[in-house]
């Protein structure tokens, strides 16, 4: 689960190793058409984002598993099903858009964290279940 180096450093942004190369490939692509890059820069965006809604799911996770012994229990699993099952479908939704090698590589490099989050919810619903 490491993290992923910033679009614009891969692509020669800011703080990159080839500074100056950011768009260059942008320049030589007649206009309408997407390059390469910019379908890259694309998919790393979706990444961000549902990197971003892991870690929003586990922390809603814990909130609710904190919840437990209070009135909020309840609205606080209803609210960790919604971030993680956003976070599952925005990922599962970018799997099946992607061609088979690109999903592939992106189903080994994220698939366990989603079936890791999937795990963590199960446990709390199964809390909530024998709670109430």
């Amino acid at each position: 689960m490491g993290r992923q180096a910033p679009a614009s450093a891969a692509l020669g942004g800011a703080g990159s190793p080839m500074p100056g190369r950011a768009g260059s490939m942008r320049a030589h692509a007649p206009c309408g058409t997407r390059t390469m890059s910019s379908l890259q820069v694309e998919i790393d965006k979706e990444v961000e984002a549902i990197n971003n809604l892991f870690v929003e799911a586990r922390d809603e996770i814990e909130f609710a598993a904190e919840d437990s012994e209070t009135t909020y229990f309840n609205d606080s699993v209803e609210e960790a099903k919604k971030v993680v099952d956003e976070c599952v479908g925005k990922f599962d939704a970018l799997v099946a858009r992607l061609p088979g090698d690109e999903a592939s590589k992106l189903q080994r490099s994220m698939g366990l964290k989603m079936q890791q989050l999937k795990a963590e919810f199960e446990i709390l619903r199964k809390t909530h279940l024998e709670e109430h």
